[in-house]
């Protein structure tokens, strides 16, 4: 969750129920070895189970989680010097702000990858595939810029 969350920091979670948190939350879930801090995005059902969309912020793929997995949600940050509280302005803005485009990116995704196999020979589907890895470059840039904004 770099740069907003840097190694070593320590983090606060609210333990909650899981469908409460939206877009843009910084959640913390279970794998089968730790827990993982990355970024809600998107919110979906399959097969009547509730599955929660997260993005590490300066990742380049994305993945869906088991809502049941989901422990908490960040609720704050402290740093050596200083601490963030992501419950108020500017960071509830910036966190909304990065779930909406990171729900663009995986929504435009899913969108485009069935549309890819069907209609476009090969060339234009590795087309497809070079604008989509440009486009997770931009998301992650425009991570790293609301995390540098939200700290003036």
């Amino acid at each position: 969750m770099e740069p907003l969350i840097r190694p070593g920091s320590l983090v606060s979670l609210r333990f909650a129920d899981p469908s409460l948190f939206t877009k843009g939350d910084i959640i913390a879930f279970q794998t089968d070895e730790h827990l993982v801090v990355h970024r809600l995005v998107k919110k979906k059902q399959l097969d009547g189970r509730p599955w929660i969309c997260q993005k590490g912020d300066n990742l380049s793929g994305w993945g869906w989680v088991p809502e049941d997995r989901v422990k908490g949600r960040v609720e704050s940050i402290k740093y050596d010097d200083s601490m963030r509280d992501l419950t108020r302005r500017p960071w509830a803005l910036v966190n909304l702000t990065l779930g909406l485009a990171g729900w663009g990116l995986v929504t435009s995704f899913e969108m485009l990858r069935p549309l890819g196999s069907r209609f476009f020979r090969n060339r234009e589907a590795r087309a497809l595939s070079v604008a989509g890895k440009i486009f997770v470059d931009v998301f992650n840039r425009i991570c790293r810029v609301a995390v540098y904004l939200g700290q003036k």
